[in-house]
């Protein structure tokens, strides 16, 4: 399987550890993780918001450049997916589905996972 992995450029192995590490931290702090996801969904709209020349109603105006970075290496349908699987996410978590499950299923869909820069 490692071979595999690999061979098409997944980077699962962090994308799993890091949806561990936030399932655990979900279990001590709801709110935190939750407030995380959150901020995770403003940056990829403030990405399609500069994908679509409106930086001005950026929320993260002063990090511009690294928003412009995202904007050019990922297209906006994958980044318009991955914005409302963070909403659906959000929401599982309040509904009390199993976290980790949730947050791996979320990470694989985040732009960049599947060995894109």
């Amino acid at each position: 399987m490692q071979f595999i992995v690999e061979k098409r450029g997944y980077r699962l192995l962090p994308i799993l550890a890091l949806a561990l590490a936030l399932a655990t931290a979900f279990r001590r702090d709801r709110d935190a993780v939750l407030d995380e996801l959150a901020a995770w969904q403003d940056w990829w709209r403030d990405v399609l918001l500069v994908q679509s020349q409106a930086e001005e109603g950026a929320g993260n105006g002063d990090r511009l450049d690294d928003l412009r970075l995202d904007a050019s290496r990922h297209g906006r349908e994958e980044i318009a997916a991955f914005v409302r699987e963070l909403r659906s996410s959000r929401q599982y978590l309040e509904d009390n589905v199993q976290p980790r499950l949730v947050l791996e299923a979320l990470l694989i869909q985040a732009p960049g996972a599947a060995g894109n820069p």
